[in-house]
């Protein structure tokens, strides 16, 4: 069998939704998995607070979306963490904020109707996103969360019965590791939260995140997707970043996976995190994405 055959076949007829802070990795990760040979049904897009500002997520993701051919929901989402209780955002985010200002221009994203334009700057929150996610008519759909978990906790939160139907699974952007990750410090209480909704979850951290000139050299200039190479140019290094979480989903074969242990409100909980990424198929998997 040949590889592109190989990877991702798992996926094949799966749901999917996508909770995203929206950043240009998180931007390349949507790419990845609307371009891959088998791409899953993307059933919703939710945005939440984290690198992005509100007010551009929602319009932002869409619009990204309808730049690509892909007919899938947006929802707005969380503005700010479940308790005031929080991180401040470190100042790069700043910087990447500013430049997501322009990036549809740069992108050269399609303009959104008058009224989905309308409704997508509406003011937002995580119960906006959680409704949205407990009343899709489907079970066992798999949540790619790479942001923040607040919306994903607030849905646990309403209805944890109807959560636990609709979410098989949920794979995380983030790890156990001591360096306490970017999306789980912005919200640390959603963490828990989650943590503890007895939904199986899977943790892709730093710890699989390729070196960037090795990654470089494996693809060697053959991606050639107008796009992806935008977004590369903005930060380049947006592949070995959110797009490595896309790969776990779409091609779990090519990490090395083990428990761990992580700590909830009243006792250790077991995930499964991904420990190592074998960076050749990685690289083959990105060609099979967007070198076409």
């Amino acid at each position: 069998m040949e590889r592109e055959e190989q990877l991702g076949q798992s996926v094949q007829d799966v749901d999917l939704i996508v909770d995203t802070d929206v950043g240009l990795d998180d931007m390349a990760a949507l790419v990845m998995l609307t371009t891959s040979p088998r791409s899953p049904r993307l059933r919703l897009v939710t945005t939440v607070h984290g690198v992005c500002a509100a007010p551009v997520a929602a319009p932002l993701a869409q619009r990204l979306l309808l730049g690509l051919g892909v007919s899938a929901l947006v929802v707005r989402g969380a503005t700010c963490p479940s308790s005031s209780e929080h991180a401040e955002l470190p100042g790069w985010v700043e910087k990447h904020r500013a430049k997501l200002e322009k990036v549809s221009e740069v992108l050269e994203l399609p303009e959104l109707p008058e009224e989905l334009s309308k409704e997508l700057s509406k003011p937002s929150d995580c119960q906006t996103a959680s409704t949205a996610l407990l009343e899709l008519d489907i079970k066992g759909v798999t949540l790619l969360a790479l942001g923040p978990l607040t919306n994903v906790a607030a849905a646990a939160k309403a209805n944890l019965s109807k959560f636990r139907e609709v979410v098989g699974k949920i794979i995380v952007a983030g790890d156990n590791t001591k360096a306490n990750p970017f999306n789980f410090r912005l919200d640390p209480v959603a963490l828990d939260v989650v943590l503890n909704s007895g939904v199986p979850i899977q943790m892709v951290g730093t710890c699989c995140r390729p070196d960037a000139k090795e990654l470089e050299g494996r693809l060697e200039k053959s991606l050639n997707h107008p796009m992806l190479l935008k977004i590369l140019e903005q930060h380049p290094l947006s592949l070995v970043q959110d797009p490595v979480t896309a790969a776990y989903f779409l091609a779990p074969e090519i990490f090395t996976v083990a428990p761990v242990e992580v700590h909830g409100s009243s006792c250790p909980i077991s995930v499964m995190e991904a420990k190592d990424l074998d960076v050749t198929a990685y690289a083959e998997l990105l060609k099979t994405c967007f070198a076409r």
